[in-house]
Protein backbone atom coordinates (compact mmCIF):
# COMPACT_ATOMS: atom_id res chain seq x y z
CA UNK A 1 0.00 0.00 0.00
CA UNK A 2 1.70 3.41 -0.97
CA UNK A 3 0.51 6.69 0.77
CA UNK A 4 2.20 10.16 -0.20
CA UNK A 5 3.54 11.76 3.58
CA UNK A 6 5.70 14.54 3.55
CA UNK A 7 6.12 14.91 -0.49
CA UNK A 8 7.56 11.46 -0.22
CA UNK A 9 5.85 7.60 -1.12
CA UNK A 10 5.77 4.91 1.49
CA UNK A 11 5.74 1.32 0.06
CA UNK A 12 6.59 -1.89 2.00
CA UNK A 13 8.33 -4.34 -0.23
CA UNK A 14 9.97 -7.55 1.04
CA UNK A 15 10.30 -6.59 4.31
CA UNK A 16 11.62 -3.22 3.93
CA UNK A 17 9.83 -0.12 4.13
CA UNK A 18 10.86 2.34 1.84
CA UNK A 19 10.41 5.97 1.89
CA UNK A 20 11.24 7.80 -1.77
CA UNK A 21 10.33 10.75 -3.72
CA UNK A 22 7.35 10.34 -6.66
CA UNK A 23 8.01 8.67 -9.78
CA UNK A 24 11.38 6.50 -8.59
CA UNK A 25 9.29 2.79 -7.28
CA UNK A 26 9.73 1.89 -11.03
CA UNK A 27 13.34 2.66 -11.79
CA UNK A 28 14.31 1.25 -7.90
CA UNK A 29 12.35 -1.52 -7.28
CA UNK A 30 10.45 -4.60 -8.53
CA UNK A 31 8.23 -7.23 -6.83
CA UNK A 32 11.50 -8.51 -5.15
CA UNK A 33 12.50 -5.13 -3.76
CA UNK A 34 15.51 -2.90 -4.91
CA UNK A 35 16.82 -3.64 -8.24
CA UNK A 36 20.51 -3.86 -7.35
CA UNK A 37 20.99 -7.55 -8.56
CA UNK A 38 19.72 -6.63 -11.38
CA UNK A 39 22.28 -3.69 -11.96
CA UNK A 40 24.87 -5.87 -11.05
CA UNK A 41 24.27 -8.58 -13.15
CA UNK A 42 23.90 -5.76 -16.18
CA UNK A 43 27.35 -3.91 -15.19
CA UNK A 44 25.32 -1.07 -14.62
CA UNK A 45 26.55 -1.55 -10.46
CA UNK A 46 29.65 -1.71 -9.11
CA UNK A 47 31.44 -1.43 -5.16
CA UNK A 48 32.98 1.41 -4.45
CA UNK A 49 33.67 0.81 -1.13
CA UNK A 50 33.08 -1.93 1.89
CA UNK A 51 33.71 -2.61 5.22
CA UNK A 52 32.08 -4.77 7.86
CA UNK A 53 28.97 -2.30 8.61
CA UNK A 54 28.45 -1.22 5.45
CA UNK A 55 28.32 -1.46 1.43
CA UNK A 56 28.48 1.40 -1.38
CA UNK A 57 27.66 0.76 -4.62
CA UNK A 58 27.71 3.14 -7.48
CA UNK A 59 25.05 2.77 -9.85
CA UNK A 60 24.55 4.28 -13.73
CA UNK A 61 21.45 3.98 -15.19
CA UNK A 62 20.61 5.68 -18.56
CA UNK A 63 18.51 8.34 -17.24
CA UNK A 64 19.69 8.25 -13.67
CA UNK A 65 23.23 8.07 -11.29
CA UNK A 66 23.26 7.87 -8.00
CA UNK A 67 24.78 5.59 -5.27
CA UNK A 68 23.59 3.01 -2.82
CA UNK A 69 24.65 3.13 0.55
CA UNK A 70 23.74 -0.71 2.48
CA UNK A 71 24.37 -0.36 6.19
CA UNK A 72 24.56 -3.94 7.64
CA UNK A 73 23.89 -4.98 10.85
CA UNK A 74 26.50 -7.28 11.48
CA UNK A 75 27.01 -7.63 15.48
CA UNK A 76 25.21 -7.19 18.78
CA UNK A 77 26.69 -3.62 19.36
CA UNK A 78 24.73 -3.02 15.95
CA UNK A 79 21.64 -4.41 16.89
CA UNK A 80 21.46 -3.00 19.90
CA UNK A 81 22.37 0.83 18.85
CA UNK A 82 19.37 0.61 16.77
CA UNK A 83 17.59 -0.20 19.79
CA UNK A 84 17.90 3.06 20.94
CA UNK A 85 18.61 5.43 17.88
CA UNK A 86 17.11 5.64 14.07
CA UNK A 87 18.72 3.57 11.19
CA UNK A 88 22.03 4.92 9.94
CA UNK A 89 20.35 5.37 6.47
CA UNK A 90 17.45 7.30 8.63
CA UNK A 91 19.54 9.04 10.09
CA UNK A 92 21.83 10.75 7.37
CA UNK A 93 18.29 11.10 5.23
CA UNK A 94 16.67 13.56 7.68
CA UNK A 95 20.30 14.78 8.03
CA UNK A 96 20.83 16.02 4.29
CA UNK A 97 17.27 17.17 3.68
CA UNK A 98 17.55 19.22 6.79
CA UNK A 99 20.53 20.40 5.59
CA UNK A 100 18.93 21.21 2.13
CA UNK A 101 15.94 23.30 3.83
CA UNK A 102 18.80 25.05 5.17
CA UNK A 103 20.53 26.12 2.65
CA UNK A 104 23.51 24.36 2.59
CA UNK A 105 24.71 22.96 -0.84
CA UNK A 106 25.00 19.15 -0.47
CA UNK A 107 23.77 15.78 -2.03
CA UNK A 108 20.39 14.85 -3.10
CA UNK A 109 18.62 12.25 -1.40
CA UNK A 110 16.66 10.23 -3.20
CA UNK A 111 15.05 7.21 -0.80
CA UNK A 112 15.81 4.95 1.89
CA UNK A 113 14.48 1.67 3.27
CA UNK A 114 14.52 -0.12 6.65
CA UNK A 115 14.27 -4.18 7.25
CA UNK A 116 11.25 -4.73 9.38
CA UNK A 117 12.20 -6.47 12.45
CA UNK A 118 10.89 -7.80 15.70
CA UNK A 119 12.48 -5.43 18.25
CA UNK A 120 14.01 -2.14 16.54
CA UNK A 121 15.13 -2.01 12.93
CA UNK A 122 17.44 -4.32 10.81
CA UNK A 123 20.05 -3.40 7.60
CA UNK A 124 18.93 -0.12 6.28
CA UNK A 125 19.59 1.51 2.65
CA UNK A 126 20.05 5.06 1.42
CA UNK A 127 20.03 5.95 -1.74
CA UNK A 128 21.44 9.70 -2.94
CA UNK A 129 21.92 10.91 -6.59
CA UNK A 130 25.60 11.69 -8.21
CA UNK A 131 26.84 15.22 -8.21
CA UNK A 132 28.25 15.01 -11.99
CA UNK A 133 31.77 16.55 -12.32
CA UNK A 134 32.44 16.73 -8.99
CA UNK A 135 35.49 15.27 -7.31
CA UNK A 136 36.61 14.89 -3.25
CA UNK A 137 38.79 18.19 -2.08
CA UNK A 138 41.49 16.29 -0.87
CA UNK A 139 42.46 14.45 -3.99
CA UNK A 140 41.51 17.94 -6.29
CA UNK A 141 44.54 19.47 -4.42
CA UNK A 142 46.79 16.71 -4.16
CA UNK A 143 45.73 15.65 -7.84
CA UNK A 144 44.40 17.77 -10.33
CA UNK A 145 45.50 21.23 -9.23
CA UNK A 146 48.88 20.69 -9.70
CA UNK A 147 48.36 19.98 -12.90
CA UNK A 148 46.59 23.17 -14.02
CA UNK A 149 49.55 25.55 -15.44
CA UNK A 150 50.08 29.53 -13.79
CA UNK A 151 49.02 31.89 -13.42
CA UNK A 152 44.89 29.60 -13.51
CA UNK A 153 46.50 27.34 -10.58
CA UNK A 154 47.30 29.92 -8.26
CA UNK A 155 44.34 31.68 -9.05
CA UNK A 156 42.22 28.94 -8.19
CA UNK A 157 43.95 27.76 -5.28
CA UNK A 158 43.01 31.32 -3.63
CA UNK A 159 39.89 31.51 -4.74
CA UNK A 160 39.05 27.96 -3.36
CA UNK A 161 40.44 28.87 -0.18
CA UNK A 162 37.87 31.54 -0.24
CA UNK A 163 34.99 29.67 -0.93
CA UNK A 164 35.80 27.19 1.51
CA UNK A 165 35.83 30.04 4.22
CA UNK A 166 32.26 31.03 3.65
CA UNK A 167 31.08 27.56 3.31
CA UNK A 168 31.91 26.69 6.23
CA UNK A 169 30.63 29.71 7.83
CA UNK A 170 27.37 28.84 6.50
CA UNK A 171 27.78 25.37 7.90
CA UNK A 172 28.26 27.08 11.13
CA UNK A 173 25.47 29.85 10.95
CA UNK A 174 22.80 26.95 9.77
CA UNK A 175 23.36 25.01 12.93
CA UNK A 176 25.50 21.91 11.68
CA UNK A 177 27.96 20.49 13.27
CA UNK A 178 29.54 18.11 11.19
CA UNK A 179 31.55 15.72 13.50
CA UNK A 180 33.51 14.13 10.41
CA UNK A 181 34.80 17.20 8.90
CA UNK A 182 37.57 17.18 6.68
CA UNK A 183 38.72 17.40 3.03
CA UNK A 184 37.08 14.02 2.08
CA UNK A 185 33.90 14.99 3.23
CA UNK A 186 33.72 18.18 0.93
CA UNK A 187 33.44 18.05 -2.97
CA UNK A 188 34.58 20.67 -5.45
CA UNK A 189 33.20 21.13 -9.15
CA UNK A 190 34.94 23.97 -11.42
CA UNK A 191 32.57 25.17 -13.78
CA UNK A 192 32.48 27.75 -16.68
CA UNK A 193 35.19 30.61 -15.85
CA UNK A 194 36.75 28.87 -13.54
CA UNK A 195 33.87 29.13 -11.03
CA UNK A 196 33.86 27.34 -7.53
CA UNK A 197 30.90 25.19 -6.14
CA UNK A 198 32.14 23.06 -3.03
CA UNK A 199 29.11 20.28 -1.51
CA UNK A 200 29.43 18.52 1.95
CA UNK A 201 28.67 15.38 2.09
CA UNK A 202 28.86 12.39 4.65
CA UNK A 203 25.82 13.81 6.74
CA UNK A 204 25.25 10.78 9.32
CA UNK A 205 28.00 12.56 11.46
CA UNK A 206 25.99 15.70 11.99
CA UNK A 207 24.03 17.18 14.79
CA UNK A 208 21.65 19.91 13.88
CA UNK A 209 20.50 22.83 15.86
CA UNK A 210 21.05 26.57 16.55
CA UNK A 211 23.79 28.46 15.17
CA UNK A 212 27.66 27.13 16.84
CA UNK A 213 28.77 29.20 19.43
CA UNK A 214 32.49 30.09 19.52
CA UNK A 215 33.72 27.05 21.51
CA UNK A 216 31.75 24.56 18.93
CA UNK A 217 32.89 26.69 15.37
CA UNK A 218 36.30 26.81 17.00
CA UNK A 219 36.43 22.52 17.59
CA UNK A 220 35.24 22.39 14.35
CA UNK A 221 37.59 24.49 12.49
CA UNK A 222 40.40 22.53 14.42
CA UNK A 223 39.36 19.41 13.20
CA UNK A 224 38.91 20.91 9.27
CA UNK A 225 42.41 22.40 9.68
CA UNK A 226 44.13 19.12 10.55
CA UNK A 227 44.55 18.31 6.88
CA UNK A 228 44.97 21.50 6.15
CA UNK A 229 47.74 22.23 7.73
CA UNK A 230 50.15 19.62 6.63
CA UNK A 231 49.31 20.36 3.08
CA UNK A 232 48.30 23.51 2.02
CA UNK A 233 50.46 27.39 2.37
CA UNK A 234 49.96 29.25 5.41
CA UNK A 235 48.81 32.77 2.71
CA UNK A 236 45.94 30.09 1.56
CA UNK A 237 45.05 29.05 5.61
CA UNK A 238 44.90 32.80 5.97
CA UNK A 239 42.72 33.38 3.16
CA UNK A 240 40.16 30.83 4.59
CA UNK A 241 40.16 32.70 8.45
CA UNK A 242 39.74 35.67 6.60
CA UNK A 243 36.90 34.49 4.39
CA UNK A 244 35.41 32.37 7.17
CA UNK A 245 35.62 35.66 10.40
CA UNK A 246 34.01 37.89 7.61
CA UNK A 247 31.33 35.49 6.69
CA UNK A 248 30.21 35.05 10.22
CA UNK A 249 30.59 38.52 11.69
CA UNK A 250 26.71 38.99 12.92
CA UNK A 251 27.36 36.16 15.49
CA UNK A 252 27.23 37.15 18.69
CA UNK A 253 30.96 35.89 19.35
CA UNK A 254 32.05 37.93 16.55
CA UNK A 255 30.92 41.54 18.34
CA UNK A 256 34.18 42.59 20.05
CA UNK A 257 36.24 45.93 19.89
CA UNK A 258 38.17 44.95 17.20
CA UNK A 259 35.60 43.68 14.73
CA UNK A 260 36.50 41.26 11.96
CA UNK A 261 40.56 41.31 12.98
CA UNK A 262 39.78 38.73 15.68
CA UNK A 263 40.72 36.39 13.02
CA UNK A 264 44.54 37.27 13.42
CA UNK A 265 44.22 36.53 17.02
CA UNK A 266 42.22 33.24 16.94
CA UNK A 267 44.64 32.09 13.83
CA UNK A 268 47.86 31.00 16.13
CA UNK A 269 45.36 29.56 18.07
CA UNK A 270 43.32 27.00 16.23
CA UNK A 271 47.32 26.29 14.22
CA UNK A 272 48.43 25.52 17.77
CA UNK A 273 45.15 23.25 18.37
CA UNK A 274 45.84 21.67 14.66
CA UNK A 275 49.12 19.81 15.83
CA UNK A 276 48.00 18.82 19.26
CA UNK A 277 45.31 16.76 17.63
CA UNK A 278 47.63 15.46 15.16
CA UNK A 279 49.91 14.38 17.17
CA UNK A 280 47.13 12.85 19.51
CA UNK A 281 46.14 11.02 16.28
CA UNK A 282 49.23 9.95 14.95
CA UNK A 283 50.31 8.55 18.77
CA UNK A 284 46.65 6.80 18.70
CA UNK A 285 47.42 5.47 14.91
CA UNK A 286 51.02 3.67 15.61
CA UNK A 287 49.19 1.00 17.58
CA UNK A 288 46.44 0.38 14.69
CA UNK A 289 49.25 -1.32 12.47
CA UNK A 290 49.57 -3.94 14.87
CA UNK A 291 46.19 -4.81 14.79
CA UNK A 292 43.64 -6.12 11.91
CA UNK A 293 41.12 -3.12 10.82
CA UNK A 294 40.82 -1.21 7.68
CA UNK A 295 44.43 -0.03 7.46
CA UNK A 296 46.00 -2.92 8.69
CA UNK A 297 46.00 -6.38 8.52
CA UNK A 298 48.43 -9.22 9.73
CA UNK A 299 50.56 -11.30 7.64
CA UNK A 300 51.67 -14.75 8.46
CA UNK A 301 53.16 -17.43 6.71
CA UNK A 302 56.01 -20.39 6.72
CA UNK A 303 59.10 -18.85 8.63
CA UNK A 304 57.47 -15.64 8.85
CA UNK A 305 54.95 -12.98 9.96
CA UNK A 306 54.29 -9.57 9.08
CA UNK A 307 52.37 -6.30 8.73
CA UNK A 308 51.00 -4.77 5.91
CA UNK A 309 48.90 -1.92 4.58
CA UNK A 310 44.93 -3.41 3.41
CA UNK A 311 45.67 -1.51 0.18
CA UNK A 312 48.43 -3.84 -0.76
CA UNK A 313 47.28 -5.56 -3.94
CA UNK A 314 46.10 -9.01 -2.78
CA UNK A 315 47.86 -10.82 -5.77
CA UNK A 316 50.97 -8.80 -4.62
CA UNK A 317 50.53 -9.81 -0.96
CA UNK A 318 50.48 -13.36 -1.60
CA UNK A 319 53.58 -13.44 -3.56
CA UNK A 320 55.75 -11.49 -1.30
CA UNK A 321 54.67 -14.14 0.99
CA UNK A 322 55.65 -16.89 -1.16
CA UNK A 323 59.06 -15.13 -1.66
CA UNK A 324 59.66 -12.28 0.77
CA UNK A 325 63.42 -11.97 -0.98
CA UNK A 326 61.54 -11.54 -4.58
CA UNK A 327 61.63 -7.63 -4.15
CA UNK A 328 65.49 -7.29 -3.21
CA UNK A 329 66.46 -9.35 -6.60
CA UNK A 330 64.07 -7.12 -8.65
CA UNK A 331 66.35 -5.49 -11.24
CA UNK A 332 64.20 -2.51 -11.24
CA UNK A 333 64.59 -1.90 -7.54
CA UNK A 334 66.55 0.77 -6.85
CA UNK A 335 69.23 0.98 -2.98
CA UNK A 336 67.71 3.61 -0.74
CA UNK A 337 70.29 2.62 1.88
CA UNK A 338 71.95 -0.88 2.77
CA UNK A 339 73.32 -1.28 6.17
CA UNK A 340 74.50 -4.23 8.68
CA UNK A 341 70.92 -3.10 10.30
CA UNK A 342 68.58 -3.24 7.46
CA UNK A 343 68.31 -2.76 3.23
CA UNK A 344 65.97 -0.95 2.22
CA UNK A 345 64.63 -0.55 -1.43
CA UNK A 346 62.02 1.53 -4.08
CA UNK A 347 60.27 -0.55 -6.51
CA UNK A 348 58.59 1.15 -9.37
Amino acid sequence: MDESRDNLIQQTVRGFRWSMRPGLQGELLSEDGLRLREWIAAGQASVVKQGPHRIVYRVDLPHLRFYVKHNLVQDQRSWFRQLLRASKARIEFDCIREATARGIPTIHALALAEEEARVGTGESFLITQTLDDCIPLHLFLAGVLPTFAEPRASRLRQRLAVELGKLIARVHDAGLLHHDLHAANLLVRIGDKDRIELFVIDLLAVKIGPPLDWEQSRDNLVMLNCWFTLRVNRADRLRFWKAYFLARQLGAWQKDPHGVRRYLRELPVIEALSWKRNLRFWGRRDKRCLVNNRYYQKLKAPGLVGHAVTEVDPEDLAKLLRDPDAPFRDPGARVLKDSISATVIEMT
